[in-house]
């Protein structure tokens, strides 16, 4: 991963593509609205959602890689870049994103749209939607000494006992 990092600002994981045609960076902070009494709202907590990043690529098949086998499995640098895409996705691996503007850690690739037609048929142009996992620290804390579970328990008196009759019973006899 570091080599791609010092020769390139934008990256999607470790591949480089041939063009950016565009970068859209989206946050956004959740305000919370809580009614209170008559009519009125009081926002009380804001939280951050999920960074979204959505590439808009393009890759020719008449360059030059611009990473050395970077693309290379395939005869066409294009379909190449295309599958590279898909297995990234289906692996559902947390990716580090690098922008110009950004770096996004644990990042997943939502979706991957791409027409394919005659102005493209030497090449490919892709938009690909990622969206940042939010990962979370937990901790365990013991708050007593003692044990949770006691070693023995008192269930009581377990043996059968007879019910009392009522002067119903006693008539339907």
């Amino acid at each position: 991963m570091g080599t791609v990092r010092t020769y390139f600002n934008t990256a999607i994981g470790d591949f480089v593509f041939d063009a950016y045609f565009s970068i859209d960076h989206e946050t956004n902070l959740k305000i919370t609205e809580q009614p209170v009494q008559i009519g009125a709202s009081i926002s009380d907590h804001a939280y951050m959602e999920a960074n979204q990043v959505i590439f808009d690529i393009g890759m020719s098949d008449v360059m030059k890689s611009i990473v050395d086998g970077q693309f290379s499995d395939n005869d066409s640098r294009s379909v190449s870049a295309y599958t590279t895409l898909r297995k990234l996705q289906a692996q559902r691996l947390p990716i580090q994103v690098v922008t110009r503007l950004a770096t996004y850690e644990n990042m997943l690739i939502a979706t991957i749209s791409s027409s394919d037609d005659k102005t493209n048929t030497n090449g490919l142009r892709v938009t690909v939607t990622l969206q940042q996992i939010i990962v979370v620290q937990v901790s365990t804390i013991k708050i007593s000494a003692r044990a949770q579970v006691s070693s023995s328990t008192n269930n009581g008196d377990q043996r059968v006992q007879r019910a009392d009759s009522s002067i119903l019973s006693g008539l339907l006899k």
